[in-house]
């Protein structure tokens, strides 16, 4: 493998080589079994996740699950473990397993968030492991158009005592503040979510003594903005994102078709959603 897969088909490729070794590793690949990954790359097909231009001109009252963008997702991600070549741990939304796995070496390949840039980095170099950053494959059938900014995230409420918002505007400016945004990039992968954060980063060098952690700074910022890698508004996203993560392990553990199941992953979400819009009417 001389340079590092960025679609979907150039993974499946290097693991074919990977695999057909003398002695191979245990797998190929590995990422959590999670929605989030699920999310990911409805948004790099450029497919909304829900109607109502996901949930943005008007509330969401459908998710999309089983569009075409949806089901190639599955597929693949179906047909990876079929063939040896994803590591699925048995356990969903297990992070910790996953980079255990790239960080003891017993698969060359993980598809993680930024946010673990750190401890892997740290990791693999203590167990003398060489290891580079590129960015989440796509869909070379329809093309990369961009990626979701991840979950972790400050919200002020509406509505506080004066007394309360002012407070509570005033620990979000501090812990976003410069010196400290840059530090919980340093110790963490998180993207540096300031412009002067990003600033200070640069006139360090620290991006260049640290490429692994640009990779997913980069990715962002070259994402294009649509409704599709804006990400979807709905009352029922965690709910919906558990579904999604049950289909794709159904499709793994107990095969089956991967439109079918998706289907019924999202007339179950839809149910949920309905009932959600029906008692928080706006």
């Amino acid at each position: 493998m001389e340079s590092i897969p960025t679609t979907w088909q150039e993974v499946e490729a290097a693991c074919a080589q990977i695999m057909a070794q003398p002695t191979p590793p245990s797998g190929c690949i590995t990422w959590p079994n999670h929605g989030w990954f699920f999310e990911q790359w409805m948004a790099q097909q450029d497919a909304a996740f829900a109607n109502n231009d996901n949930g943005r001109t008007e509330r969401a009252t459908e998710v999309l699950l089983n569009s075409e963008a949806g089901v190639a997702i599955a597929s693949w991600w179906q047909s990876m473990y079929q063939q040896g070549y994803y590591v699925y741990t048995g356990v969903q939304r297990d992070w910790g397993g996953t980079e255990q796995a790239i960080q003891s070496g017993s698969v060359p390949m993980i598809i993680t968030s930024s946010a673990d840039a750190a401890n892997i980095t740290t990791a693999a170099a203590a167990n003398g492991l060489e290891l580079v950053t590129s960015r989440m494959p796509y869909n070379a059938d329809t093309g990369w158009t961009g990626n979701l900014i991840g979950g972790a995230s400050l919200w002020l409420s509406a509505g506080l005592e004066t007394a309360t918002e002012d407070g509570a505007l005033a620990f979000l400016l501090f812990l976003n503040n410069t010196e400290n945004a840059a530090d919980w990039h340093r110790v963490t992968g998180y993207l540096p979510i300031t412009t002067s954060a990003v600033e200070l980063l640069e006139s360090e060098g620290w991006f260049e003594a640290n490429p692994n952690f640009r990779t997913a700074f980069d990715q962002i910022n070259d994402s294009t903005v649509t409704v599709a890698t804006r990400g979807a508004l709905l009352g029922t996203f965690r709910e919906t994102r558990d579904f999604v993560t049950q289909a794709i392990e159904d499709l793994m553990l107990q095969g089956g078709d991967p439109a079918e199941r998706l289907a019924q992953a999202a007339s179950d979400a839809n149910a949920l959603l309905e009932e959600y819009n029906a008692l928080y009417a706006q």
